[in-house]
């Protein structure tokens, strides 16, 4: 993360071993998003606009992909349930 961002130019050269994957706590214990490689790297716009492949063969084939957090049956539909008690009975 810290090469990446280097080379980007997000990382101050005189500070550089102030930033941490998780970034640097201050005084009251709050994380200074500004040394946090994950928030830099995060707020790239090629990161932040990446297609997964995925979501690239789905539109090519004319499919709209909606990526859900796994295992979330409430945002992932009732074909999650159906796959889930299918799997159950099996077992």
């Amino acid at each position: 993360m810290l090469q990446i961002l280097w080379e980007r130019g997000w990382i101050n050269p005189q500070g550089w071993q102030d930033y941490t994957v998780n970034g640097k706590k201050d005084a009251l214990g709050r994380t200074i998003d500004e040394s946090s490689l994950k928030f830099l790297l995060g707020n790239c716009d090629d990161f932040i606009n990446e297609e997964s492949i995925l979501q690239y063969y789905g539109r090519l084939m004319g499919v709209a992909v909606d990526r859900t957090p796994k295992c979330h049956c409430e945002l992932a539909g009732e074909g999650i349930k159906y796959s889930w008690a299918a799997s159950k009975n099996k077992y």
